[in-house]
């Protein structure tokens, strides 16, 4: 049986967890912390992966006696702040399938991520960091500012505190409701260091797309490319895109991200967009298996094409690697509910498998009966994902959109 180390994996844990099994690979989470506080981060689970090992002080010493015990066949970094040291441990153990940790500052940081693009002469975002919360910050400095831009803080996930704002006042108003502490609680439960640097980035137009790859040994394996559907900066549904143009685009555009930042091995979830004149530009790099409770991989099953997890799997067990399959028409899509209403949550599962046919999966991820007293503003606030299949396209259509607008109005 092959075995696999991950570190400090965070995102789709579970369903990572779960598909490993699937593919009879054994696997082992390696958290470079107590267990006390890795109970703490938002993502943990118990439970979940064949074992758990908790170390705070990791020495050569003992990843080498870790790598004794269980003989890794590949190292996977398992979240965006993890990069640097899944790749120092990948280089000692398993140097033939690691990445340089001289480059692993261009996955973590996403300001470094576009100053390297832009040395590479690729299409990147143009922007500049910012320490909000200082003391020497004015907020009048951005009277002047050319707006629309937008503003995301440098460590953050699911679109906490990311916004687009369109004039001084709107700016004014969301840096006066910026809180240091709730910044610093945020970043806490997500594993990051405490930090009130933002990006100021220009407003971009155009279409929205997720691409997800496997990589080893620089070669670079396709596994699908999502076009996002959003509400008010949050988005609400993913379908696999059919444009071979798109998807092409894309594909050569990502290569050379990748290959810019040192990427050569490991999982890259990469959100983009394509501007209005067909340009891409890459909003993140995000070093791991995609997100969303493993809906965007198990939307890439859906319709043929292979998971991350998958090619993963057949790598390392030395299998033939799916070749990537275009569609022409979508039988599938994964929708986020946010319960916008703020009325009480319901059971999903019992109220949508009566209500519509086209329901394959739900994964509910707020008690019922709970009740929000804020407007939802990130994935994080998000209280179902669902995979919705038919070949039916306009059924599938009909009941997708139905259960966005029954989203906005209540359950």
């Amino acid at each position: 049986m092959k075995t696999i180390l991950i570190v400090n994996p965070s995102s789709s844990g579970e369903y990572l967890s779960n598909e490993l099994k699937l593919h009879n690979i054994r696997s082992i989470a390696l958290f470079n912390m107590s267990h006390e506080r890795a109970k703490n981060l938002i993502f943990y689970k118990a439970n979940i992966f064949d074992e758990q090992i908790f170390v705070e002080n990791l020495t050569d010493e003992k990843l080498r006696e870790l790598h004794q015990q269980y003989q890794f066949d590949f190292i996977l970094n398992g979240a965006e702040n993890s990069v640097e040291i899944t790749d120092k441990i990948a280089t000692l153990l398993l140097p033939h399938l690691a990445n340089s940790p001289q480059l692993s500052i261009y996955q973590m940081d996403k300001f470094e991520l576009n100053q390297q693009l832009t040395k590479h002469n690729l299409p990147a975002i143009k922007q500049y960091r910012l320490d909000l919360i200082s003391p020497e910050f004015k907020p009048q400095s951005f009277k002047n500012m050319q707006f629309p831009i937008f503003i995301k803080p440098l460590q953050g996930v699911a679109g906490f505190n990311a916004a687009c704002i369109n004039s001084y006042e709107e700016f004014l108003n969301y840096y006066n409701a910026l809180d240091k502490q709730t910044i610093n609680n945020f970043n806490k439960r997500f594993g990051f260091s405490e930090s009130t640097i933002f990006l100021i980035c220009e407003f971009i137009v155009g279409e929205e797309y997720v691409v997800d790859v496997f990589m080893e040994n620089g070669n670079f394996h396709l596994s699908s490319v999502q076009k996002y559907s959003i509400h008010d900066v949050l988005f609400t549904g993913l379908e696999v895109e059919t444009d071979i143009s798109v998807i092409t685009t894309l594909e050569n555009y990502i290569r050379e991200v990748l290959k810019a930042t040192g990427l050569n091995n490991g999982f890259a979830h990469c959100e983009c967009f394509i501007r209005q004149d067909g340009t891409p530009v890459i909003i993140e790099l995000n070093p791991r298996i995609s997100g969303g409770c493993g809906y965007i991989n198990m939307l890439a099953e859906a319709e043929g094409q292979a998971s991350q997890v998958r090619l993963l799997a057949n790598f390392m067990k030395n299998e033939p690697m799916p070749k990537y399959k275009p569609i022409t028409q979508r039988t599938s899509r994964v929708i986020v509910l946010y319960n916008f209403s703020n009325k009480p949550i319901v059971d999903f599962a019992q109220i949508l498998t009566k209500r519509y046919k086209t329901i394959k999966q739900i994964k509910q991820t707020a008690a019922v009966g709970a009740v929000s007293n804020k407007k939802p503003s990130t994935l994080v606030d998000a209280v179902c994902l669902i995979l919705c299949s038919s070949n039916n396209s306009s059924l599938l259509e009909a009941e997708t959109n139905d259960m966005l607008r029954q989203d906005l109005i209540g359950w």
